[in-house]
C-alpha cells in the first residue's frame, strides 16, 4: 500500500492499541484534564493517526492522549486517519518527526528511542541520525551522552516524578567532565570509581551544594589547565578528592582556593543581560513591530524577568 491510500474513518476505541515505540508512559495530569474537558464538550476535533496490524488491531502513530481521554470518557469510537503499515523503522522515524514538530518527548525518552533507531539502522553517526530524525546534531549528541550512562541513571530520569530535581542536563553537562578525568587523571578512578563520583555529585545536587548543572563546566576548565600543564595534576586530584569525600565541599570553594575565576549562572546571565540591553537600545520600535517572531521572543523574555523580579521583591 502507498502513502496515498490513507483513509479517514471511525474506529472503535477498543480496537486501538498504543504504539510500543512511543516512549512516553506518563502525561501531565493537568494537560490531560484540560484535554478531557475539551473532548467532553466538543468531541475529538483532530483525528488520531493509526495503521492496521496483522492481528486486526489499529496501532497508534499519533494521538495517544486523545485516545486515552476518549476511552476514559467512554466514547465508543474515534475519528482516525488510517495509513499503511510503515514497518518498524519508518514507524519510529515517523514518530520522531511528529514529536519533533509538536510537543516534544523528554530528552531521556528521545534518547531511548534514538538507541532503538541506532540498532535498527546500524549507524551511530550523529550527522546521519540528525538527518533521519530531524533533530539537531547537538540534541543527538546530548542523547548519546545520556545513553552512555549505566541503566540505573537512565531509569532515574525516565521514571522520575515531575518534581524530581535532577534533570537530563545534569548528566549531559557532567559527561565531558567524566571523559576528561579519564584522560588527564586516569588514576583518580582507581581510588574513586566513576559511579561513586556520579552518586556523590547527584547527592550534592539534590542538597543544593551544586546549584546548577552548568557548574560542571567550571570543572572542565580546571581539567583543561591540568591538560595544558598550567596546573599540577596532583593539585587537581587533591581538590577532586575533597569534592568526592566531603559532602559539604562545593565547586566554588575549590575555585576560590585555587584562585581560578569561577563564573556562576547569575554572573554569566548578568553579562548576557548587559549585552542584550545594549543590543535592544539600537533597535527601533517601529522595526520590531513588524517582526512577530521577535516580539514573541521579547514577551517570553519579559515573563521570565517579571518572574524573577517579583519573587525577589517578596
Amino acid at each position: 500500500m502507498s502513502e496515498t491510500s490513507a483513509a479517514l474513518k471511525k474506529i472503535p476505541v477498543s480496537e486501538i492499541v498504543r504504539n510500543p515505540l512511543n516512549p512516553r508512559l506518563r502525561f501531565s495530569e493537568k494537560k490531560m484534564k484540560t484535554l478531557r474537558d475539551s473532548i467532553r464538550k466538543v468531541g475529538v476535533l483532530v483525528p488520531v493517526t493509526v495503521f492496521l496490524r496483522d492481528d486486526g488491531k489499529y496501532c497508534l502513530i499519533d494521538g495517544e492522549r486523545r485516545w486515552i481521554c476518549a476511552k476514559e470518557l467512554n466514547h465508543r469510537d474515534i475519528s482516525a486517519v488510517v495509513i499503511p503499515d510503515p514497518g518498524p523503522e519508518s514507524n519510529l522515524l515517523r514518530m520522531f518527526s511528529i514529536h519533533h514538530l509538536r510537543e516534544q518527548w523528554s530528552l531521556i525518552a528521545t534518547a531511548l528511542k534514538l538507541e532503538q533507531l541506532m540498532h535498527m539502522t546500524g549507524t551511530t553517526d550523529s550527522k546521519e541520525l540528525s538527518a533521519f530524525t530531524g533533530m539537531s546534531k547537538i540534541k543527538v549528541d546530548h542523547c548519546k551522552r545520556i545513553l552512555s550512562y549505566p541503566k540505573r541513571y537512565q531509569d532515574l530520569l525516565y521514571l522520575a516524578d515531575e518534581d524530581e530535581k535532577v534533570k537530563p542536563d545534569f548528566f549531559v553537562e557532567l559527561y565531558p567532565v567524566l571523559e576528561k578525568i579519564s584522560t588527564v587523571m586516569p588514576d583518580f578512578y582507581k581510588r574513586y570509581p566513576k559511579e561513586h563520583m556520579i552518586d556523590t555529585l547527584l547527592e550534592k545536587f539534590r542538597n543544593e551544594r551544586i546549584l546548577a548543572a552548568r557548574e560542571f563546566r567550571n570543572l572542565r576548565k580546571l581539567l583543561d589547565k591540568v591538560e595544558a600543564k598550567s596546573m599540577p595534576r596532583k593539585v587537581a586530584e587533591t581538590f577532586f578528592s575533597r569534592l568526592v569525600e566531603n559532602p559539604n565541599t562545593t565547586i566554588g570553594e575549590i575555585f576560590r582556593e585555587l584562585d581560578i575565576e569561577y563564573v556562576t549562572e547569575i554572573e554569566k546571565t548578568a553579562r548576557i543581560c548587559n549585552s542584550l540591553t545594549r543590543s535592544l537600545s539600537r533597535i527601533e520600535a517601529k522595526v520590531a513591530k513588524k517582526n512577530v517572531s521577535f516580539r514573541r521572543s521579547l514577551r517570553n523574555l519579559q515573563k521570565q524577568i517579571e518572574r524573577i523580579l517579583s519573587s525577589s521583591s517578596n
